[in-house]
């Protein structure tokens, strides 16, 4: 039998942050059956577009995203099938790739510890959205 288990992340990117404000109190111990259904809400900021408290999307209404998930090159060499008639609203920022790791730190959490991945799409609010461009991403997937 699948649990259900809701969580909301806010992810900045990296170069915005520090490693020691990114590391701390960053990890949560999930405790589950190993077959999960995750419904993961997510917050990105992107420096390039971000201007005046929300990021652009200058990439959409250029009509420069591609219909199909461009993640199938290295580095990242993913093989997901993920695309879209059209692009699902003016809101669409860009594509973006996320991966879910098994790990209490995050020098734990390697490409060993994949256990869900997909591509996906980020809005100017910043909200990480599944293909239809409104509803929060869905990993059903086993958790080891």
């Amino acid at each position: 039998m699948n649990k259900l288990v809701i969580f909301s992340l806010l992810f900045f990117i990296p170069w915005l942050l520090s490693s020691q404000e990114l590391n701390n109190n960053s990890s949560v111990n999930i405790e589950t059956d190993p077959e999960v259904i995750f419904y993961v809400s997510l917050n990105v900021f992107l420096e390039g577009p971000f201007q005046n408290g929300q990021m652009l999307s200058n990439l959409n209404k250029a009509k420069l995203l591609p219909l199909n998930q461009p993640f199938n090159v290295p580095p990242w060499n993913y093989n997901g099938t993920e695309s879209v008639e059209i692009i699902p609203n003016g809101n669409v920022v860009d594509w973006v790739y996320i991966e879910l790791r098994n790990g209490l730190s995050p020098e734990e959490a390697t490409p060993e510890t994949i256990f869900g991945k997909q591509a996906a799409f980020l809005l100017s609010s910043n909200k990480v959205v599944g293909l239809d461009g409104i509803s929060p991403l869905v990993f059903d997937t086993t958790y080891t």
